[in-house]
């Protein structure tokens, strides 16, 4: 499969569990436990996809997309989260998904994302 999900959720054990399933499914997984540490590594790591929680502390999710949104080419987002992000935000996401959530809900959702996403293309 060869694709790179980056996943960035303040929650240990849910990240956890994005690498477990997501690596079972033959992605590469690259974690970060805030905005600030996903977009660092966003530098070093070419990314398919990004699974983005909402809700986190210092940098939320609405910040990290804002960051994405300057880039040339901003990878595609799917936004996690357990409340009701604004509807502006929504728009700007190919995705939300609504917490707790199936893991199937997740990997059909990424699977219609990457597959609407250019074969070649890196965000580096």
């Amino acid at each position: 499969m060869d694709k790179t999900i980056f996943c960035i959720d303040d929650t240990p054990q849910v990240l956890l569990l994005y690498k477990q399933i997501l690596e079972e499914q033959g992605y590469t997984v690259v974690l970060a436990s805030s905005g600030f540490a996903g977009l660092e590594l966003l530098l070093r790591y070419p990314v398919d996809c990004f699974i983005l929680d909402y809700r986190m502390p210092q940098m939320d999710g609405a910040d990290v997309i804002r960051h994405l949104a300057c880039r040339d080419a901003a990878p595609p987002v799917i936004l996690v989260s357990g409340s009701d992000p604004p509807e502006e935000l929504q728009r700007q996401v190919e995705a939300f998904i609504h917490k707790p959530m199936g893991f199937d809900q997740l990997l059909e959702c990424i699977e219609g994302v990457i597959g609407s996403t250019d074969e070649n293309r890196d965000f580096n």
